[in-house]
């Protein structure tokens, strides 16, 4: 009787893992991701009001992916993508070095790149330490993942 009872509790859990594991319990979740390549031109300096020529530099996207519902429901998640394709996520710092004109004097600033984002479009933004307008290249390329 008790071999009985085994067996009759084995098929009964090895039909619930079965069922259990099928694939109709597929998650109810979506995933798309855009990439925006913002050149150099694309980028506006904004002038800090209280400290004369101090500012950042702001470029805003149209991204109709990201809907009311995933701006209200879904994860959104964003990446500056440098040239051999290794991702960083925004917020991202990084330290660069450059030489002064005629001199082997080497300076340093830091460049802080984030975003903000709403419904259909996402605004990229610039700082950097010294909080001067710059020259160098500020060509972009970024990657927006949505989950919803």
């Amino acid at each position: 009787m008790k071999k009985k009872l085994l067996f009759f509790e084995l098929i009964i859990f090895t039909l619930g893992f079965v069922y259990s594991c099928s694939a109709d319990d597929e998650p109810d979740a979506y995933f798309n991701r855009v990439s925006i390549s913002v050149k150099s031109t694309d980028w506006t300096w904004v002038y800090n009001k209280n400290y004369a020529n101090e500012g950042y530099f702001i470029a805003t996207k149209s991204v109709p992916e990201i809907t009311d519902y995933i701006f209200d429901y879904g994860v959104v998640t964003f990446y500056t993508v440098f040239e051999d394709g290794v991702k960083s996520a925004l917020p991202y710092s990084r330290t660069i070095g450059y030489t002064f004109d005629g001199s082997t004097d080497r300076g340093y600033y830091t460049e802080n790149v984030s975003c903000e984002f709403y419904p259909g479009k996402v605004s990229f933004i610039i700082e950097t330490s010294d909080l001067k307008e710059t020259e160098l290249d500020l060509s972009r390329v970024f990657e927006i993942g949505m989950v919803w």
